[in-house]
């Protein structure tokens, strides 16, 4: 894993407000992303997504990715919420499909030599987890380097991050800071745009690979903003 050996510079306390909210909005968006990947939306939700400015267009990709998911949502009808639980099954689950592609969304499968799950990958982010004190429930029986994990995980440590400013801890700041950038370089975005790549082969419909555009496109600029906050 990727570390970077930074300490976040000293903040003054409306900078740290800012930070504060800043970090409170990682934590709502990485928590929104473990969502896409874990569980299926009710119809609220997915009316929320037909919205242009549903999620914020931060940079060109992330634009793209949420026009793209609004025009989905918009022309997806009656029954889309269940017709969209068949396209996760399919594209995820290779629910239906007997060969080609397959969209699995597992760290090791993407990083491993013979592209199987509970690799090294899995290993890595099991002792990431319980260092932060965290564990996946064994009664989920899926393997801990999901994507879903990964993005639950960034969302609690980016919560801690908030936590840490409004203790005016910034020793624990900077520390979560280095976790999660190291997170974000050497478990998310080192193969996500395969997964995308494949996400995009095996949909009928534009909904998962639009998020998966706003996935990536979000993580690229979170990289960019954490490098900036340890210079």
């Amino acid at each position: 894993m990727s570390e970077n050996e930074g300490t976040a510079r000293s903040v003054d306390a409306s900078e740290a407000a800012e930070l504060r909210d800043e970090m409170r909005a990682r934590a709502n968006m990485y928590a929104f992303f473990s969502k896409v990947f874990l569980r299926e939306f009710d119809d609220e939700e997915l009316a929320r997504l037909g919205s242009s400015d549903a999620v914020p267009p931060l940079n060109e990709r992330m634009a793209d990715g949420s026009r793209r998911l609004a025009r989905a949502v918009q022309v997806g009808g009656i029954d889309y919420r269940t017709r969209l639980a068949v396209e996760y099954a399919r594209i995820f689950l290779s629910a239906g499909i007997s060969e080609g592609t397959a969209a699995v969304p597992f760290e090791s499968v993407y990083t491993s030599e013979d592209h199987l799950v509970m690799q090294d990958a899995r290993d890595d982010v099991v002792a990431l987890y319980r260092r932060h004190g965290l564990d996946v429930e064994p009664r989920l029986h899926t393997p801990e380097d999901h994507l879903g994990f990964e993005m639950e995980f960034l969302s609690t440590l980016a919560a801690r991050s908030a936590e840490a400013l409004s203790a005016g801890d910034d020793a624990a700041f900077a520390e979560l800071a280095r976790v999660q950038l190291g997170f974000l370089e050497g478990h998310v975005l080192n193969w996500i745009g395969d997964l995308a790549e494949d996400v995009e082969e095996c949909a009928k419909d534009d909904f998962y690979p639009a998020l998966m555009q706003i996935v990536i496109g979000y993580a690229e600029l979170d990289v960019q903003n954490l490098r900036c906050l340890l210079e």
